[in-house]
């Protein structure tokens, strides 16, 4: 029984793996197409999404321009992780809020 629960979560893990690494791989997709059809376009999300100039000319800059769509997509990641950090420190719980 002890193997079989073990194996299912394994096979839960590795689906996991698969399936982020697919959409990560899908998002450097996207970003690609849109650093060659519409760069502008790809700036305004960056800035909505709340990306660091700074970060953004140090990759325009520094980096070799096939590796710039899977610097951008980290970064884009690295945001979204911060954002979601940044609501759970500061979510309320019941009762915590302003008008409770």
């Amino acid at each position: 029984m002890n193997f079989e629960v073990e194996h299912w979560k394994q096979t839960m893990n590795n689906l996991s793996e698969n399936m982020v690494q697919k959409d990560y791989n899908w998002l450097i997709q996207q970003i690609e197409k849109a650093l060659s059809s519409n760069p502008s376009k790809l700036r305004q999300i960056l800035y909505q999404i709340d990306i660091e100039e700074a970060k953004l000319a140090k990759i325009f800059s520094q980096s070799l321009s096939n590796a710039w769509a899977k610097e951008l997509a980290d970064l884009m990641i690295e945001r979204e992780l911060k954002k979601r950090e940044t609501r759970k420190k500061y979510r309320c719980g019941e009762g915590d809020g302003f008008f409770d």
